[in-house]
């Protein structure tokens, strides 16, 4: 699950664009910002705006695009699509080619405006990302789901291995055959009757059975199970 949120938020970033920043705090002589077009780039000017006047203008031509004394204004290609935050904070909402240029920005303290510090920010503005339109985003999302939910369901319908592999054993029934065969001695007496025994296996249930011959006289099946 949580390879799947990192998804969502990399497809959601490229597809709506990205913000740039720099930090042109400090005591840095030199500072370079690069943007994107279309996109918001924040560039960090100052930490602490009490008591200081700001001031942003062309390095080359000395056009003045911002500043700040109480209230913030913006002139020149800064006019449009750009905020001043009380942390310090120039943004350009909307990035475009023509801000690209090298900037001094001056810092002045108190009313009598007495000159404390300048820096210089060399800004860059580059062509526009990739773009991924947002119905292939979607497809994509919707793949990756759909895979997870797959996973998950064969892994929880697998069939479970059976404890023992062995087929069930089939009961053998063994039939033990009795004969008893009547005969008669040379004096007309009856003789002790032999018993013949004979031994019939088959599946299946087993049963006392009784079958007569005509020459054996009665057949008696006892039934053993093994």
């Amino acid at each position: 699950m949580p390879a799947l949120i990192g998804l969502v938020l990399v497809l959601a970033t490229a597809s709506h664009g990205s913000s740039s920043s720099c930090n042109a705090t400090g005591n840095k002589p030199l500072t370079q910002c690069y943007g994107a077009v279309g996109q918001p780039l924040f560039i960090y000017l100052i930490t602490n705006l009490s008591g200081y006047e700001l001031i942003l203008k062309n390095n080359i031509t000395g056009t003045v695009v911002f500043t700040h004394k109480n209230i913030s204004r913006f002139y020149g290609t800064f006019a449009k699509h750009s905020i001043f935050y009380p942390n310090g904070t120039l943004q350009l909402t909307k990035a475009e080619k023509m801000h690209s240029g090298k900037y001094l920005f001056e810092i002045y303290r108190g009313s009598a405006g007495q000159f404390l510090q300048a820096r210089t920010v060399d800004l860059f503005i580059e062509g526009r990302p990739p773009f991924i339109p947002v119905a292939i985003v979607v497809i994509i999302l919707l793949a990756v789901l759909l895979l997870v939910i797959y996973t998950l369901y064969k892994r929880k319908n697998r069939p479970k291995a059976p404890v023992d592999n062995r087929p069930e054993a089939v009961q053998e029934l063994v039939y033990a055959q009795v004969t008893v065969v009547e005969r008669k001695n040379q004096k007309g007496k009856e003789a002790e009757p032999d018993t013949v025994y004979d031994q019939v296996n088959a599946s299946g249930t087993s049963e006392a059975v009784t079958d007569k011959t005509k020459s054996q006289g009665e057949i008696v099946y006892a039934s053993i199970h093994t």
